[in-house]
Formats: C-alpha cells, sequence, structure tokens
C-alpha cells in the first residue's frame, strides 16, 4: 500500500489529518505589557505571558497562590524588574540563581538582566509558587 499520494489503501490520510487539526485546540497565549511601576495581578490573567517593557523598572505584583495558575514574565526593557508574591512563597531557580521561601524577585540590569531573559511561577497549591526561567548570570536575580 502506498501512501506517497496521501493515501493509505483507500484512506485520505491528508483529509484525516486536517481534521484532526481542525478538532484541537491550540491557544496562542494573551501578551500583556507591564510598563507601569506597580502593576497588580489576578488569578483571572493566569497563563498570560507578561513583557517587563517600563525603561525605568517594571513591578508586578502576583496573586495568593491557587492550584493551576501560571505567569511567565519576559524582559523587553533592560532595567530593574520585580516580581513581589504577597508572602514568602517562592521557590526554585532560574539559571544559576535559586530562591527558597522568598517573597520578592529582582531582575538585576546591573548584574547582568538583559532582553529575553525568562521567569515563569506556577502555583501547586495555596502556599506556594515554583519559579522557573533562564537568568544568563550569577547575580542576575537578588531575593529578599
Amino acid at each position: 500500500m502506498s501512501h506517497s499520494n496521501g493515501k493509505f489503501g483507500s484512506v485520505d490520510t491528508g483529509f484525516l489529518f486536517s481534521n484532526y487539526l481542525k478538532s484541537q485546540s491550540i491557544v496562542q497565549p494573551v501578551v500583556s505589557t507591564i510598563a507601569t511601576t506597580g502593576t497588580t495581578l489576578s488569578s483571572s490573567q493566569s497563563g498570560q505571558l507578561f513583557v517587563l517593557n517600563k525603561t525605568s523598572g517594571s513591578i508586578a505584583r502576583l496573586p495568593v497562590p491557587s492550584a493551576g495558575i501560571s505567569f511567565q514574565f519576559i524582559v523587553g526593557a533592560t532595567a530593574g524588574h520585580s516580581i513581589i508574591a504577597p508572602s514568602a512563597c517562592i521557590y526554585g531557580s532560574a539559571g544559576p540563581n535559586t530562591a527558597n521561601a522568598i517573597a520578592r524577585v529582582n531582575l538585576q540590569p546591573t548584574a547582568g538582566s538583559i532582553r529575553g531573559d525568562t521567569l515563569t511561577f506556577t502555583a501547586v497549591d495555596s502556599s506556594a509558587y515554583y519559579m522557573f526561567g533562564s537568568a544568563h548570570t550569577t547575580g542576575t536575580l537578588s531575593f529578599a
């Protein structure tokens, strides 16, 4: 049986594949820019990608953790940016930087934070966010 013509026997595989793709829900993330010094996020914004784009620095405040919510940040403007949780509930690492029960993550441009550095915060339950990402050098992140 040949399938070089898009058929396998009498079955049109191109038609099947086309219908399969149409049945899949591929969701593109919503991209939002944080261009202020104090943006408070809500759980309804979970799944969005936030670009830290204020040239003098951005501050994003995470909501109280709730299982399954997730927020992704990418540095768009090299500046001092901060991501703040409501309590010391952030754990994880980004590149060579490790966090253990902290409430604030600062991206430090003087230590090498660059456009494209990324951080993702995912709540696993109502008490913790796990952070992961790529911060390209030691000292890019500081914790408080």
